[in-house]
């Protein structure tokens, strides 16, 4: 009875351990999306402020342009939030490896 509790200890370790570094990779691959994201953003938030400062130094009507570069930026804001999250769940889930390694 004794070798069958340790046995079944040893597996449900082992089955944490191997949920733990699924869930780690998938973590990180969550954040190596979130920073595409992020860079993509940027980018095009790059993109849509030289369109505005483009619009206002023609004197052409730039308010349509101004309001989606708002939204972009709110976006952006998401995109971090989203990342910090990420990374929080990543540091949990390393503490949680760390341990389970012990």
């Amino acid at each position: 009875m004794y070798l069958g509790t340790v046995i079944a200890a040893i597996v449900c370790c082992d089955s944490r351990q191997e949920v733990t570094m699924t869930l780690l990779t998938t973590e990180e691959s969550a954040l190596m999306l979130a920073d595409h994201h992020i860079r993509e953003a940027l980018q095009r938030i790059a993109m849509q402020e030289k369109r505005v400062h483009e619009q206002l130094q023609c004197g052409q009507h730039s308010l349509q342009a101004e309001e989606l570069l708002r939204l972009m930026l709110d976006a952006l804001c998401l995109f971090a939030e989203h990342r910090r999250q990420i990374e929080e769940e990543l540091g949990r889930e390393r503490r949680l490896l760390k341990n389970l390694g012990r």
